[in-house]
């Protein structure tokens, strides 16, 4: 966004934008928001938008496996609300001939594009596959309320009254969050937990809670006994969200295992467990660049990002430089860290994680230390991210 705004009529700057409006460069789709609104805002800031609009609509009628059509669409609707100059009738035929899926996936944005009379054709769309598609309802909703504000809770109320399948859909979004039924009170079965564990099925019920500390100790002793390339993770995944009962030194092996699953839910068991051998293991690691960041969460020691930063200068790849931020953060959450220590290591997660989310965490983690440059803060302003962007609306 800075660059067009110091320079607006760029054609390289112009092209680039295309195609991430063509290909969504999320580095996690499903969990970083979506960039409709971000694209939509660059697009309005060139010295061409109308240009880049036709351009836009092209690809969308000629989209092809690469092209990410909801995003398209939604940047297209999003052009035609923000700029009078445009018109977005085409895009209701356009929607119409879009495949089956693209037509669920655009629902959304003809909501923003033609408000409730849109939202009721959405709800017949999904009236005989509420079961399986009745997931995106809630965002349908949202979409209305993002497009008439305050108006629409009223709109609906009314609509609902009327409209059979807008009051399923309805229904079926107020079913969603219920809470089940409590399994606390339920007898567990010790013999048969243990053979769904080692019949490679997931027992029913809060099995996990129920556990006494030997019920643990004695499934533990016997996982480590069988537990091999094929069933590593299967296991291995039990302790993920427990203290493991167990040396800690037993699992050392499997942080190579040549499955990467495996070893990376092995640094997350081990980095849980204070112990000095973990914390060598550590270190050792740390050297190779390897599980060590993840080993130090609870072994940390001041003065340990002297270690890590240098990993993050130029990591080998986008996945690699993920993962490590991922690490850090959890690692700064987890243990009170000197700022004077730890805020190089941020700004490098800041420059070099691909994930949106990650680099709303280091910022918001600088945010709360008082210890965000200015050049920071001004790029965040324009970040794609909308919570890093609200974290400096009012300096």
């Amino acid at each position: 966004m800075k660059l067009l705004l110091q320079a607006p009529g760029r054609h390289d700057l112009r092209n680039h934008l295309i195609g991430a409006c063509r290909s969504n460069l999320a580095f996690d789709r499903q969990c970083e928001s979506e960039r409709s609104a971000y694209l939509a805002r660059l697009v309005a800031a060139t010295d061409s938008p109308a240009t880049i609009f036709a351009a836009l609509e092209a690809a969308l009628t000629s989209a092809d496996e690469a092209t990410d059509v909801p995003q398209i669409f939604t940047v297209l609707v999003r052009l035609v609300r923000t700029l009078p100059q445009l018109e977005g009738g085409a895009l209701r035929e356009a929607f119409a001939g879009l495949s089956d899926e693209d037509r669920l996936d655009c629902m959304e944005g003809l909501i923003l594009l033609e408000g409730a009379a849109a939202l009721l054709d959405c709800a017949e769309l999904l009236a005989s596959r509420l079961k399986s598609e009745g997931w995106r309802g809630q965002g349908m909703l949202d979409a209305l309320v993002e497009r008439d504000g305050a108006n629409s809770e009223q709109t609906l109320r009314g609509l609902r009254a009327n409209h059979q399948q807008l009051d399923e859909l309805m229904a079926s979004i107020e079913d969603v969050g219920q809470p089940e039924p409590s399994a606390d009170d339920e007898v567990y079965d010790l013999a048969a937990i243990r053979s769904d564990i080692f019949g490679g099925r997931r027992p029913p019920g809060a099995w996990r809670r129920k556990l006494s500390q030997a019920d643990w100790s004695s499934l533990t002793a016997e996982m480590l006994e069988r537990i091999d390339e094929n069933n590593a993770v299967q296991f291995l995944l039990h302790f993920r969200g427990r203290p493991f009962p167990d040396d800690p030194t037993r699992l050392f092996k499997w942080l190579d295992s040549p499955v990467p699953r495996a070893s990376g839910v092995t640094a997350g068991i081990l980095g849980r467990v204070p112990h000095p051998r973990v914390r060598q293991e550590a270190l050792q690691r740390l050297e190779v660049g390897d599980q060590g960041v993840r080993l130090l969460l609870a072994n940390y020691r001041p003065g340990d990002f002297a270690k890590i930063e240098p990993l993050l200068h130029k990591p080998p790849s986008e996945e690699r430089a993920h993962d490590l931020g991922l690490a850090v953060l959890a690692l700064l959450d987890k243990n009170d860290v000197p700022t004077d220590e730890c805020r190089t290591t941020l700004l490098n997660v800041y420059e070099h994680t691909p994930c949106s989310l990650c680099r709303n965490s280091a910022v918001t983690t600088l945010v709360g230390r008082r210890a965000v440059p200015v050049w920071m803060a001004d790029e965040c302003r324009y970040d794609a991210d909308p919570d890093t962007v609200r974290l400096f609306l009012n300096p």
